[in-house]
């Protein structure tokens, strides 16, 4: 096998039409300590929902400094069931923290979890993909440190 590839990577013709992968340029998130910004979001695992006592989504949250995730499922996304989870995972991280960054999907828009965040203050960051890195210019300039 490995001279039929030796010989593949030397022929015109297949070096030619070989497949190159582009490259990916992801946005960064930038983070000074600890618990300081939490990026969540949603899993939509709706197929599992008969093994899974009608558990049709996961809510994830990931501390982007240390990349410790936490997950808890849930039934529905409206804004009560997304809140009493989020307090959930606020209670095992032990601390709250400055910063949430989500997409812009209705379930982190709700009332209920503005007037949580609100609350406890607690930024809510649900930058667009070309706004991204304005907006943690924008945080690392108005951070408190």
């Amino acid at each position: 096998m490995k001279d039929i590839y030796k010989f593949l990577e030397t022929s015109e013709s297949y070096s030619l039409l070989k497949y190159k992968q582009p490259i990916r340029i992801f946005n960064k998130t930038i983070t000074f300590h600890w618990r300081d910004v939490i990026q969540v979001d949603l899993f939509y695992v709706d197929w599992l929902k008969d093994e899974n006592d009608g558990v049709k989504y996961i809510l994830t949250a990931i501390d982007v400094f240390t990349r410790f995730g936490f997950c808890e499922p849930i039934t529905d996304k409206s804004g009560p069931t997304v809140t009493n989870k989020l307090k959930t995972i606020f209670n095992r991280l032990g601390v709250l923290p400055k910063t949430i960054c989500s997409d812009q999907g209705s379930e982190f828009k709700n009332r209920h979890i503005v007037h949580y965040l609100k609350g406890h203050k607690i930024k809510s960051v649900m930058p667009r993909p070309i706004q991204r890195q304005l907006v943690l210019k924008d945080y690392k300039k108005h951070s408190r440190f």
